[in-house]
C-alpha cells in the first residue's frame, strides 16, 4: 500500500484556507427512541428527554445533526435536534406502514417492509421522492450511504440471514452475505450497525464483526454480562432482540435491549476490540425501539462509477480515521485486475477548472463522470482481483478539524475508447 502525507503549501494549505470559519459537527452522543418519546444522551451521560406523539418506530441523525423520525402507520417527519430543544418539523413522506428510515447527505432512505419498497426522499423542499421495488425485509437495518444491510429471522427455513443491496444500482438486487447458527428457537430483530472500516457489527450469541464483501465473521466478545440479555427455554438459551450503534470517532459500541422483563432497559458500552462491557446508562422505560449515534460518518460514498470490462463499477472503500495526526486509507475494489489506476483527493465536488461533474462520454467513456476535483492524485497498481489502496497521513493540525474532503479513482480499462473507467466518489470528514 502506498502512503502520502499532505504538505504545505499543497492540499493542506488550500484546505486551511477553504476551511476558515467552517461550522463544526456536533460532538459524539446517542439518541435512544422508545414507543412514545426519545432521549438524547451526550458522552458525559447528560440526557434530554422528549415526549412524541404517535408510535415512534425508527430514527436517524444525519451529518448536520438533524433528526428524522418514522411513526408507525404515518410516515417520516423532520425534527431539528438542537439540545436542549427539539423542534418538530413537517411530514416529509407518508403512507409507510412499518419499516425504517436512514439518511445520507442528500436523501432519506425510507424502507417499507410491508410494501417491499425503498423510497429515496430529498431532504430539501419540496421533498420529492422516488420509490423502487425490491424483495427484502429491513426492520433491523444499517446503511453506509450506498449499501443497505439487514438481518432476517434466524431459523432453518432461511439459508442466509444477513443481506445487502447496492442502492445505487437498478434494479435493486439483494445479495446474501452471511449465515448465522440455527437453533431450535428462532431469533429475530438482532442488533445491526455499520462498524469500523465499513464492516458490520451484529449482536447474536456473540458480538460479531462481518465483512460485507466476503461474509467472513469474527466473534469479538460475548453479550454484556446482564441476565436480561438472555431468554432461557427448556432446550437452551436464546438472545433477546437488541439495538446496536457504533461511534467511529470514539471507537465505541453501544447496545441495549428492545424489550425487557419488568420494563427496565439499560445501555452497555464497549471500546471496540476490548471485549469489556460497562454499564453506561440505565433507562427506566418499557423497552427501546432504536439507538443511533449522533456522530457524522467519517466516510460517505456518493455517486456511481461506470462499468468496466468485468461488468462491474469500481467502488471506493476506507480504513482508519480522518482525524488530525491519524492515518486513513482509501481503498479501491471491483476494478480490472492487474491494471494501473489513480486515487485522488480533492477539495471540491462542484468545480475543478470546469464545473463538476464532468461527463467523459464525449471523450470516449460513455456513462463515466469525474465527480470530484483531482488536487492530490496518486498512482496505484491493481492486484489480481482488482483491488488497491492508498494511505494518507493527516497532519496534526487542529485547524483541519471540520474540513470536508473528497476522493475518487480511475483505472485503465479496455471497455471504452478512452481507455479508462472511474469509480464512485467518497466524502471524507476530517474531525
Amino acid at each position: 500500500m502506498s502512503r502520502s502525507k499532505w504538505t504545505l503549501p499543497g492540499i493542506l494549505g488550500s484546505a486551511l484556507l477553504a476551511h476558515s470559519g467552517a461550522a463544526q459537527i456536533p460532538g459524539s452522543g446517542w439518541v435512544v427512541s422508545y414507543p412514545n418519546g426519545l432521549d438524547v444522551l451526550d458522552r458525559n451521560g447528560a440526557s434530554w428527554a422528549f415526549a412524541l406523539t404517535g408510535r415512534l418506530v425508527s430514527i436517524v441523525v444525519d451529518e448536520r445533526g438533524e433528526l428524522f423520525r418514522y411513526n408507525y402507520g404515518e410516515g417520516v417527519y423532520a425534527v431539528l435536534y438542537q439540545p436542549p430543544q427539539l423542534n418538530y418539523g413537517p411530514l416529509l413522506f407518508g403512507g409507510v406502514l412499518y419499516g425504517s428510515v436512514h439518511a445520507d447527505r442528500s436523501h432519506l432512505l425510507v424502507v417499507d417492509d410491508s410494501a417491499q419498497t425503498v423510497s429515496f426522499v430529498s431532504k430539501t423542499p419540496p421533498h420529492s421522492a422516488t420509490t423502487v421495488a425490491g424483495q427484502f425485509s429491513a426492520g433491523r437495518a444499517a446503511y453506509d450511504g450506498r449499501n443497505l444491510y439487514w438481518v432476517v429471522p434466524v431459523h432453518a427455513s432461511n439459508t442466509f440471514h444477513v443481506f445487502g443491496v447496492d442502492t445505487r444500482r437498478r434494479p435493486l438486487a439483494p445479495r446474501p452475505i452471511a449465515s448465522l447458527p440455527v437453533r431450535f428457537s428462532a431469533r429475530s430483530r438482532l442488533g445491526l450497525t455499520i462498524g469500523p472500516d465499513g464492516r458490520l457489527l451484529l449482536l447474536d450469541d456473540n458480538l460479531l464483526l462481518i465483512d460485507p464483501e466476503t461474509g467472513a465473521m469474527t466473534a469479538l466478545s460475548p453479550p454484556p454480562p446482564d441476565p436480561l440479555f438472555y431468554r432461557v427455554y427448556s432446550w437452551g438459551t436464546d438472545t433477546k432482540p437488541t439495538v446496536l450503534a457504533y461511534d467511529p470517532w470514539t471507537d465505541t459500541i453501544m447496545v441495549g435491549l428492545i424489550a425487557t422483563m419488568g420494563g427496565l432497559s439499560a445501555l452497555w458500552e464497549q471500546t471496540y476490540g476490548s471485549g469489556v462491557w460497562s454499564l453506561w446508562f440505565p433507562i427506566p422505560l418499557v423497552g427501546l425501539n432504536e439507538l443511533q449515534s449522533t456522530s457524522a460518518r467519517p466516510f460517505e460514498p456518493f455517486g456511481l462509477g461506470c462499468d468496466n470490462a468485468t461488468g462491474r463499477d469500481a467502488k471506493l472503500g476506507w480504513a482508519g480515521l480522518p482525524a488530525p495526526g491519524r492515518t486513513f486509507s482509501i481503498t479501491l475494489r471491483d476494478a480490472e485486475p492487474n491494471s494501473a489506476g489513480v486515487i485522488w483527493l480533492g477539495l471540491s465536488e462542484t468545480r475543478w477548472h470546469v464545473p463538476l461533474p464532468l461527463d467523459l462520454g464525449p471523450m470516449g467513456a460513455p456513462g463515466c463522470s469525474v465527480l470530484v476535483s483531482g488536487d492530490d492524485p496518486w498512482i496505484v497498481t491493481l492486484d489480481g482481483v482488482g483491488k488497491a489502496a492508498h494511505a494518507f497521513q493527516v497532519p496534526a493540525a487542529p485547524a483541519l478539524a471540520g474540513l470536508d474532503l473528497f476522493s475518487q479513482a480511475a483505472h485503465a480499462s479496455t471497455v471504452n475508447a478512452l481507455g479508462l473507467t472511474v469509480s464512485d466518489a467518497m466524502m471524507i470528514r476530517v474531525r
